[in-house]
């Protein structure tokens, strides 16, 4: 099993926090590799936010080309409040998607590097509302490049 996490100092001398991607030993890679590492202190603006808005389910959202896939975070929203706690994306199963855990009802399907869209995990079952609003953050730090 690989060692996917670093708090200190990295083998290639960066000190910060580096996590890998799964199966990727993170002693193995550069301390800023966006190829095989899910985060780095080492990237410049780290968690900043690259965009942000609204979205219905199934609606395409589109932003500008970052040349990586980056984090995208997403939650259930009335306009007033939050329903679902926070998801975040990272486009690395077998599928091309990530569950942030089993009690989440969505689901964020990556279309491009610079695309997304957020459905219902299990559309067949799911008796809920069909129309919920989300909000969602795309921030700058690399999944994928």
């Amino acid at each position: 099993m690989a060692q996917r996490v670093i708090v200190g100092r990295h083998p290639d001398g960066a000190v910060g926090v580096f996590i890998s991607r799964p199966g990727i030993d993170v002693g193995a890679v550069g301390s800023g590799d966006y190829n095989n590492l899910w985060y780095s202190t080492q990237f410049a603006n780290i968690a900043g936010i690259w965009r942000r808005g609204t979205c219905g389910l199934n609606q395409d959202v589109y932003y500008d080309d970052l040349g990586y896939v980056p984090v995208v975070r997403f939650e259930q929203w009335t306009g007033q409040a939050v329903i679902t706690y926070p998801n975040f994306g990272f486009p690395f199963s077998a599928n091309g998607r990530f569950y942030r855990a089993d009690w989440t009802r969505y689901r964020l399907d990556f279309l491009a590097p610079y695309a997304f869209r957020i459905s219902k995990r299990d559309p067949g079952t799911d008796s809920g509302p069909d129309s919920p609003t989300f909000r969602w953050l795309v921030y700058t730090i690399p999944v994928a490049g």
